[in-house]
């Protein structure tokens, strides 16, 4: 699972890794910005998508929370304040001009 992106609001945007030293997001794979760092002033930032249930007009948020010194400590997952689903809608992973290609054999 992947966390929304707090810049773009694309589900799915935010790989990360988490160990003993935290959590350690990747850039976002739509925007390719930075989505948690640096940590904005009020310490806190939330990503929005649409909710996957049909129909449902609700959006699944993701809640990013920083420590005193800037650092990422926490992501919380807020389900959809209509039918409670903690899952996004469907991502369509469009290749962009900036993704590498997969080599062709024989080429």
């Amino acid at each position: 699972m992947a966390w929304i992106c707090p810049r773009c609001n694309r589900a799915e945007g935010i790989a990360y890794v988490a160990n003993e030293d935290g959590l350690t997001p990747f850039p976002c794979l739509h925007c390719d910005k930075n989505a948690v760092y640096p940590a904005p002033p009020e310490r806190q930032a939330v990503g929005a998508a649409p909710c996957r249930t049909h129909q449902c007009p609700g959006v699944v948020r993701d809640i990013f929370e920083y420590g005193p010194k800037g650092r990422l400590y926490r992501v919380t997952r807020a389900p959809c304040g209509q039918c409670g689903q903690s899952l996004t809608a469907k991502v369509d992973h469009a290749c962009t001009g900036r993704q590498r290609a997969a080599p062709r054999a024989g080429v």
